[in-house]
């Protein structure tokens, strides 16, 4: 019989990577689709701070075109340094846990929602930017995997993305 090592009883216990659902997949080429369709870059170039550059911002209000003169910009892609408090306060944060940029798939997500309530359902800006803000919330913890489990050890059953 085989002698089973500690390396392998650790990686079986390990959840394995999510392979992209190809519903998501579809979200998120459709979405870049209509957003290459209403002249809007995919792609964001990101400073240090997870903030997308002066040129690759997206003007929410000009996606809308709903007329107001004021833009009102997608451009964050940082996590939220109120989130990573919140779970310290629960003690399911990472010790030294900071903030950080989303990963792509969560800035996919975010873009692919945008131009699916603004440019499909026809939602206003404003309910975006706080929709984005939200996503970027729930994505700070999930990518980090740290709502997994919380103190109570319920699993919320949450993909890494």
């Amino acid at each position: 019989m085989a002698e089973i090592t500690p390396i392998q009883v650790l990686s079986s216990a390990l959840p394995s990577a999510p392979v992209a659902n190809e519903n998501f997949v579809a979200f998120i080429e459709q979405g870049k689709r209509i957003a290459a369709e209403a002249g809007f870059r995919w792609t964001m170039q990101l400073d240090v701070h997870g903030v997308a550059i002066k040129g690759d911002v997206w003007d929410l209000r000009r996606l809308a075109n709903d007329g107001r003169p004021t833009p009102l910009v997608l451009r964050n892609f940082a996590t939220c340094e109120d989130a990573i408090q919140a779970m310290e306060a629960r003690g399911v944060a990472l010790t030294g846990a900071r903030a950080d940029t989303v990963s792509v798939a969560w800035q996919d997500l975010i873009k692919a929602y945008a131009i699916e309530h603004i440019m499909v359902r026809r939602k206003g800006a404003n309910y975006l930017s706080t929709a984005s803000n939200a996503l970027r919330f729930v994505a700070n913890g999930v990518s980090k995997g740290t709502l997994a489990n919380d103190r109570r050890g319920s699993s919320l059953g949450l993909p890494n993305l």
